[in-house]
């Protein structure tokens, strides 16, 4: 390979609109703060001993009579991958490529492998305020090894010794951050390692519109970090054929690739009207779109402030919805802790203004969370919010069966900002998310889910001996359903007198008398 893997100081973005760099301003970022890492025992955010009780909403148990899901359902995770129309265009670019460039394809499968270890591995950059306090910190720890006791008039002729040390210490136990210049085998690779995944991760994501949407049909998007194209792909999979397409991506590499796969390897055909690919972001703000994306881009960026700059800038171009995705690590974890808050303070910071420009900013959360409040995942636990998405690798001749055939499941996590007020009357805000995948234990499943009132919470849904409908429906559904999706209940608090404790003996006898009423007498 040549030097598709060169690390620079350079944003992968490029330059940003400058005119917007004061709205951060309006965000803390003291709210986001570095969590601390503890041990998980001592940090459980499910409090087990008030679990809730759930039932299953009204208008939606008619629509889980019928759903097919429970009846005839499957715990796997359905395997989402890229329409074969796209395969088949990498297909064709490839093997076009192997005429005249020597390296194979499984050579730049390989190459993406190291891209993406490199990048989900990858910490977020130092802030200048943590670099200011490591430093001295550092500088503490020096002074009191080595000039513990040295007079304060020969300490202050060592202070650029001093200074010199704790920078040294500083590189050796600090993460140095690095951007990625993507060169034309860097994208190559990045397309077969990478794409497949961010993909499936894109086309979940915006399946959460599409289920509680139906209605809503998108005709044009705004992509903010494009690369290959993969947001493209998923929209116009979901939605229909997009008729306004405005990618932006920096390297030029990157572009050309997108679009080389938008024209089926057609190289010498020209875009279709409307569809535009460019290598910084447009600085004029009066054209919207249905639909911003910004998938694994943020992480990109070199700074906080950088990426709440962008963010504004999405946020102005957004007519419907803002779709942000990231890797399902801490760091990607964190960036959309940011951006959640920061859009959270943004919206609130204008809701009672009537004007043109409060109009722009008017908008709410729409998915995961079902709340808008701080986010207990964040504040109260050690493990990201992230989901798990299932794909499988193209599928190329020069590839091995064994790998290309071979499902893969990674963890992303996601946001989704909506212009406009949230409707009061759609129940579908309020329902539960599910945080983690499902238990199953014998006759019962163990759901942890974070619910409307803003709290991590866990739920045991049991088969039991009664033939109640209800309790039934509301196990199966609980047992069919994945990390990420929405649990079409009611939460509430259990009552007074089912908090009563019995004894493992009691519940022993009354469970064999309940088995002796159910069961014909012998």
């Amino acid at each position: 390979m040549s030097n598709w893997m060169r690390l620079e100081k350079l944003t992968r973005l490029g330059p940003l609109c400058g005119s917007y760099l004061n709205n951060c301003r309006l965000f803390h970022l003291n709210h986001v703060r570095l969590r601390k890492r503890s041990i998980r025992k001592k940090m459980f955010p499910f409090d087990v001993q008030n679990r809730p009780a759930l039932t299953l909403d009204p208008d939606a148990q008619s629509s889980l009579e019928t759903d097919s899901k429970i009846k005839n359902g499957s715990r796997t995770l359905p395997i989402i991958n890229p329409p074969e129309k796209i395969a088949k265009t990498v297909e064709i670019l490839f093997s076009k490529d192997s005429a005249e460039n020597p390296i194979r394809p499984d050579s730049y499968l390989a190459a993406g492998v190291k891209l993406w270890n490199f990048l989900h591995s990858r910490k977020l950059p130092l802030e200048l305020t943590q670099i200011n306090h490591l430093e001295n910190q550092f500088k503490r720890i020096i002074i009191e090894k080595e000039y513990q006791n040295c007079p304060d008039d020969l300490l202050f002729e060592q202070s650029d010794e001093i200074e010199r040390k704790a920078r040294k210490m500083l590189e050796s136990k600090t993460n140095t951050w690095k951007s990625v210049v993507y060169d034309d085998e860097a994208a190559k690779a990045y397309l077969l390692a990478r794409a497949p995944f961010d993909y499936s991760a894109v086309y979940r994501t915006m399946s959460e519109i599409k289920k509680r949407e139906p209605d809503f049909q998108p005709r044009t998007i705004f992509d903010f970090g494009s690369g290959v194209g993969t947001c493209i792909w998923a929209a116009n999979s979901l939605f229909g054929e997009m008729s306004e397409i405005f990618a932006v991506d920096p390297s030029s590499s990157m572009n050309d690739l997108a679009r080389a796969i938008l024209l089926q390897g057609k190289t010498s055909h020209s875009l279709p009207a409307g569809h535009f690919f460019r290598l910084n972001c447009p600085t004029n703000n009066d054209l919207t779109y249905d639909l911003v994306t910004s998938a694994f881009t943020l992480a990109e960026l070199p700074s906080a402030k950088a990426r709440l700059t962008s963010l504004d800038i999405l946020w102005r171009k957004t007519h419907g919805y803002l779709i942000l995705l990231e890797d399902g690590s801490n760091a990607g974890f964190q960036i959309l802790a940011e951006a959640r808050d920061y859009l959270l303070q943004l919206v609130e910071a204008n809701a009672g203004r009537n004007d043109q420009i409060g109009k722009e900013l008017h908008g709410h959360l729409f998915a995961p969370c079902p709340h808008s409040q701080k986010c207990p995942r964040y504040f109260e636990d050690n493990i990201p919010c992230n989901f798990d998405t299932r794909y499988e690798n193209f599928k190329l001749n020069s590839i091995p069966n064994e790998i290309t055939h071979t499902p893969k499941k990674e963890k992303f996590c996601y946001l989704i900002f909506k212009k406009g007020p949230e409707p009061e009357a759609d129940k579908s805000y309020q329902y539960p998310r599910v945080v983690e995948e499902p238990m199953m234990r014998k006759k019962h499943v163990v759901c942890r889910m974070c619910t409307h009132r803003g709290k991590l919470e866990e739920f045991v849904a049991t088969k039991g001996p009664t033939n109640s409908i209800d309790t039934r429906m509301l196990y199966q559904h609980v047992k069919r359903i994945h990390c990420g999706d929405q649990l079409k209940v009611q939460v509430q608090d259990k009552s007074k007198e089912s908090l009563t404790y019995v004894t493992w003996k009691e519940r022993k006898a009354m469970w064999k008398q309940m088995q002796d009423e159910i069961s014909p007498t012998k």
